[in-house]
């Protein structure tokens, strides 16, 4: 595209010339008679004169008022001043009258000198007792026999066939939210494989068993018997205990 560079010269220069006529111009004077008329103000009312006090009374309660604020300005200012020379006041100390020495009198028992406070007697230390000694005979003690408690021989296989009916057992926890162990403490009887008396504690902080699952726990661990291989005159029931998990 080409630039009308006459046109732009043109332009330029009608502008310089409206400049330099605008400078030219000549001010024009500002006279009050030039001035537009303005409208007038409105007057404001003039405030009542306030009245001249010349009741006695009242200037006499004045009087007091302004009497009493200078006396309590001037107490006000005394006691700083007070305080002020307190602070910077340095009072010598009172002199400490001299303690007379004692004076000893002219006896051969009393030393040359002040007297001297009397010392203090030292503690006696207590002897230490010699520990007695006995004088009876010295005589052996006698062997307490403690019988040892072993594990019956027939527990090993009481846990293998409980461990064998963990499949029936774990029908009795469907439905249990968390894992957790019973201790299953019983009464057998090893010459029939009989258990009686039994009881279901959770262990370990474990959930507890509902009414239905522990009446299913101890129908599988005791309705058939189990196999010990006892002898038959073993017929004494032992208390045992178990720990079963799910």
């Amino acid at each position: 595209m080409a630039v009308d560079r006459a046109r732009l010269a043109k332009i330029r220069a009608d502008a310089e010339a409206s400049v330099r006529a605008l400078r030219d111009r000549p001010v024009p004077t500002v006279t009050p008679a030039t001035l537009p008329m303005l409208p007038s103000l409105p007057t404001l009312p003039t405030l009542p004169t306030l009245p001249t006090i010349t009741d006695p009374r009242v200037l006499t309660i004045r009087a007091d008022r302004r009497r009493q604020r200078q006396r309590a300005l001037t107490a006000v200012l005394l006691i700083v001043l007070a305080l002020l020379l307190l602070r910077f006041c340095e009072c010598e100390p009172e002199p400490v009258e001299p303690v007379a020495e004692l004076i000893c009198p002219d006896v051969p028992e009393c030393p040359t000198g002040p007297a001297r406070p009397p010392k203090k007697p030292t503690p006696k230390k207590p002897t230490p007792k010699k520990p007695l000694r006995g004088t009876s005979l010295k005589q052996d003690r006698d062997l307490l026999a403690v019988p040892t408690s072993r594990s019956p021989a027939w527990l090993a296989a009481l846990r293998m066939q409980v461990t064998a009916r963990s499949l029936p057992l774990a029908v009795c926890f469907n439905g249990a939210e968390k894992p957790g162990a019973l201790r299953w403490t019983t009464t057998v009887t090893p010459s029939i494989g009989a258990v009686a008396d039994s009881e279901l504690v959770p262990v370990l902080k474990g959930p507890a068993l509902t009414a239905a699952q522990e009446q299913c726990v101890l129908g599988v661990l005791s309705t058939s018997p189990y196999r010990l291989g006892a002898e038959d005159d073993d017929d004494v029931g032992t208390r045992v205990s178990l720990i079963l998990e799910f």
